[in-house]
């Protein structure tokens, strides 16, 4: 009995990953918001190096949104991405010249992943976490916004990322929103962490430059002396 039922498991998720499309942006749609629209639960919108503009929204389905060639080739500009009930993975891309950066809305269960992303001179907030929402943010530099991250009420985790040339707050907290910072750096910005409970944020191996007296621990001040 436990045999047949782990060959069903087998099948049902080799089943799965067979019927999973790669869609590709601009050789199968012309636009990245074209091949999120054509996929489905499980595919892959792969983006081909290039500039690209336009709004792009992420919304009801669970995909893979990547740049082919990573961040450095794959280029959005003056743009927005608003993501809502998703748990999709986007990675790869550099977002720049933009009113605001990642936006994702209230949810009781999306948890959206961000990697391998640069975010570059957003006049407002690069990422705005909303209520219920669990974002996870990995191998991310945010240089140049008003903000860094707004978490208000949800939850996010930042692993590796750097926030630099924030003139406001790099991350702000709000709502009692739970904040787990690892192994990543804020500096030269406006103010580094705002909470409403130092409590619900938590920090490690972190060089934060106007320190950090929360939970967590091993953290630095140190400069970590950025090349251009």
């Amino acid at each position: 009995g436990i045999i047949m039922i782990r060959s069903a498991i087998v099948l049902l998720s080799l089943a799965i990953s067979l019927s999973a499309t790669i869609i590709n942006v601009p050789a199968d749609q012309t636009t990245i918001q074209a091949g999120i629209d054509a996929a489905v639960d499980g595919d892959t919108v792969l983006v081909q190096p290039g500039i690209y503009s336009g709004t792009v929204y992420v919304e009801d389905k669970d995909i893979i949104l990547t740049g082919a060639a990573g961040p450095i080739s794959t280029i959005i500009t003056s743009s927005t991405f608003i993501v809502n009930n998703t748990n999709s993975q986007i990675s790869g891309f550099t977002l720049e010249d933009s009113f605001r950066g990642f936006l994702i809305g209230t949810s009781t269960s999306a948890s959206p992943v961000l990697k391998d992303i640069i975010m570059r001179n957003i006049d407002q907030e690069a990422l705005a976490v909303g209520d219920g929402v669990t974002l996870t943010v990995v191998n991310t530099v945010i240089d140049s916004a008003r903000f860094g991250c707004l978490v208000r009420g949800g939850s996010g985790r930042f692993i590796n990322c750097t926030f630099t040339n924030i003139t406001d707050y790099a991350l702000t907290n709000e709502y009692l929103a739970s904040v787990l910072i690892f192994n990543s750096i804020f500096w030269d910005n406006g103010n580094s962490i705002y909470f409403n409970s130092m409590d619900s944020v938590t920090v490690y191996n972190s060089l934060i430059a106007d320190g950090w007296s929360g939970p967590g621990g091993s953290n630095l001040v140190n400069d970590p002396v950025f090349i251009n």
